[in-house]
């Protein structure tokens, strides 16, 4: 964790989101988008994409030049061997955080390990509060806010406090929402920090405890 934890209100309480690598079909880009709708997210999204003009009644554009200025996280479902220009893109253009579903960084040696630095270090040099890689998203239930590309559902339990879920592996806690929600317990968050470049577990811990509905 960092001396200071960082605020990651950008990040799990958005005004604006964009989605880069969405496109018609199978894409995770497009999944991303179909739980924002299926959340009914109240705040700005914005489509980039290289094959389609429009994606679930929505306008895209063609690159991040063409995205406003200031918007509080990208989707980055994109591949690899873009990542490091979209996020040094994004740092230009002020964003708050992105999220990185891409593999192929620090868990599969020392090659990807150095292009896992640089993902970092641009990042830092950006301020921008950084998602992975390797990871599946996360997603706030509280305000209904799914940055994810597993196909999610708002959840219903009981009344009261949530349970937030912070794991390494997004598959793990995944399976733990379900087993939570079988037992109609309620659930505030469900984190995969992948392979923590940027925010570790312990950034996402300093947030839920200090937040009440999460218990």
């Amino acid at each position: 964790m960092t001396a200071t934890a960082p605020t990651l209100d950008r990040l799990l309480r958005p005004r604006s989101i964009a989605i880069v690598g969405v496109s018609e079909g199978r894409s995770m880009g497009r999944v991303v988008l179909m739980n924002l709708q299926r959340f009914a997210f109240k705040g700005e999204i914005h489509l980039v994409s290289r094959s389609s003009t429009q994606v679930e009644g929505l306008a895209c554009v063609a690159s991040l030049d063409e995205v406003p200025d200031g918007v509080d996280v990208a989707v980055l479902a994109i591949p690899a061997a873009g990542m490091l220009a979209a996020v040094e893109q994004c740092g230009r253009k002020r964003f708050g955080a992105v999220v990185v579903f891409a593999s192929g960084y620090a868990e599969t040696g020392e090659a990807g390990r150095a292009q896992q630095l640089l993902l970092t270090d641009a990042a830092r040099r950006a301020g921008l509060l950084l998602v992975g890689p390797n990871s599946m998203g996360l997603t706030n239930y509280a305000d209904g806010v799914p940055l994810t590309f597993e196909s999610v559902q708002p959840l219903r339990g009981s009344a009261g406090q949530g349970i937030a879920l912070l794991s390494q592996s997004g598959a793990m806690a995944n399976n733990m929402r379900d087993a939570f929600g079988s037992r109609q317990l309620r659930v505030s968050y469900s984190v995969g920090t992948g392979n923590e470049a940027g925010l570790c577990i312990e950034d996402y811990l300093a947030h839920v405890i200090a937040d009440t509905r999460t218990g």
